[in-house]
């Protein structure tokens, strides 16, 4: 038996997602789609939350971005780059290329995506999108005073 959410104002993929997460009335649906902060789950509440914070400063500390990072300030965050579908097929040269990343790790300030859509110095997150969030992260520890 296939289960349904109704009105039914999606794709079958879609709903698929919205099931398998346990959705399944209009009000669990109007809350993933349209949340409030009060329905978020304390981040101290998340199982293994301390393990993935772990892994993500790892990542800045061991990485490939470890050579970014302002001296004497915890960062954690994380690089991505996806290849773009066209016509069928993943191109190697188009990507969009990702970091996002938090400061400081133990306390943070501020929390930041960027997200470059085809970058033409090199497709990698770590080599156009990390050193994009590093510039930028250096301002706003100056205008947030972090030390």
């Amino acid at each position: 038996m296939k289960w349904r959410i109704a009105p039914r104002e999606f794709d079958d993929l879609v709903e698929q997602l919205l099931i398998n997460r346990g959705i399944k009335t209009e009000k669990e649906k109007e809350q993933f789609f349209n949340p409030r902060i009060l329905d978020f789950a304390d981040e101290l509440e998340i199982p293994n939350i301390e393990k993935a914070n772990k892994r993500i400063l790892q990542a800045v500390e061991k990485g490939e971005t470890k050579f970014l990072k302002p001296i004497g300030i915890r960062v954690a965050g994380k690089t991505g780059t996806a290849q773009i579908p066209i016509a069928g097929h993943y191109d190697t040269e188009k990507t969009i290329a990702s970091f996002v990343g938090f400061l400081p790790a133990d306390k943070p300030k501020f929390i930041m995506l960027v997200t470059l859509r085809e970058p033409t110095s090199s497709p990698w997150g770590s080599e156009t999108a990390a050193p994009l969030f590093f510039t930028i992260a250096r301002d706003l520890i100056a205008y947030f005073k972090i030390q």
